[in-house]
């Protein structure tokens, strides 16, 4: 991000994929969704617990891959 956008935007990447991630999870596209949120914990763990309560996921909460990455 350039250093004009982040005085301007100061949405943080971490939110960003993990926004990503709940469209996706809403659009019940499990890969995208997983994608953006291994992203979106790797920036910051606190992802890791949002994920596990947020209606977003609903749909993909079943999936192995998602119950492993917030495991």
């Amino acid at each position: 991000m350039s250093s004009a956008c982040s005085s301007y935007c100061p949405i943080l990447a971490e939110t960003v994929h993990y926004n990503k991630a709940c469209c996706y999870g809403l659009q019940n596209n499990v890969e995208l969704a997983i994608e953006n949120l291994q992203r979106a914990i790797n920036l910051d763990v606190k992802y890791q617990d949002m994920a596990k309560t947020d209606q977003d996921f609903e749909q993909i909460r079943g999936d192995e891959r998602f119950q492993s990455l917030l495991s």
